[in-house]
């Protein structure tokens, strides 16, 4: 029993706080760069189901975007993708036309 040594309850306390207050002063803050989450790049091209989520449209919907040309798509191989591209400007164009609709109504 020579060898066990007895740590009282205090110094253990004291010990630990170091050990913390040690490791938070090594690593870097927010503000030096340090981040915790990284988010994907967004993607060049969308799947149909994809594609609709991102209008907030149904499948159905969008298929008959595709099919009145109104929307454009690429094939790669069997499956068809939708440019983000090709979203944005088909939004740009929806505001467009609804501003335009505004300036045309006579005011109430």
């Amino acid at each position: 029993m020579e060898g066990i040594r007895i740590l009282s309850t205090t110094y253990v306390h004291r010990l630990t706080a170091n050990v913390r207050r040690s490791f938070l002063d090594s690593v870097p803050s927010r503000k030096e760069g340090f981040t915790t989450k990284t988010t994907p790049p967004p993607p060049f091209l969308y799947t149909i189901p994809e594609a609709a989520e991102a209008l907030r449209i149904s499948r159905t919907k969008l298929y008959e975007l595709l099919a009145k040309n109104e929307i454009q798509s690429v094939r790669i191989g069997r499956s068809r993708k939708i440019p983000a591209s090709t979203l944005r400007s088909y939004v740009h164009r929806l505001q467009a036309e609804q501003e335009e609709g505004d300036r045309n109504d006579p005011p109430r």
